[in-house]
């Protein structure tokens, strides 16, 4: 498996796109990018192409992502550390039709929304959910991740 790096320099609109059943592995820091392009480049290149999600942040905390995804076919594997922030996968993001299951652990507590329900989740727990479903997280601290994407 091939690594690439993203960043700054190296961002292409097509980057994360791979042709069916090819394997791609892709490292993604948000250091060399201009703080005042960070959330729109990472909504755009990473979390709009590679699990058709929005995210949005306080004002009050200075923005990063750094992670590590790796890219099989019918799967995903991500690993990441964030700043505090909003993650949604509306309506309007489910028109891909993925409706694969979602398995997520996080370091530090959350609160979801899924399927109509607030849950308060605790530091360390995991959850498995479908993707064909509208969502959220708030994640008031800063976290690490690990997420499965599979059919």
């Amino acid at each position: 498996m091939s690594g690439q790096r993203v960043g700054a320099s190296a961002i292409k609109a097509d980057s994360w796109e791979r042709p069916g059943g090819q394997v791609g592995r892709y490292r993604f820091s948000t250091d060399e990018i201009p703080e005042s392009d960070r959330l729109a480049v990472v909504n755009e290149v990473v979390a709009k192409r590679t699990r058709r999600q929005h995210i949005s942040l306080s004002d009050e905390h200075r923005y990063y992502v750094h992670g590590d995804t790796c890219v099989l076919p019918g799967m995903v594997a991500c690993r990441s550390r964030f700043s505090p922030m909003r993650i949604v996968r509306s309506r309007e993001l489910l028109s891909d039709g993925d409706d694969n299951f979602v398995f997520s652990w996080f370091s530090q507590a959350r609160i979801s929304h899924y399927m109509n329900q607030e849950v308060e989740l605790g530091a360390g727990v995991a959850t498995l959910i479908s993707a064909s479903n509208q969502g959220s997280g708030i994640f008031p601290r800063a976290t690490a991740h690990a997420v499965i994407s599979v059919p």
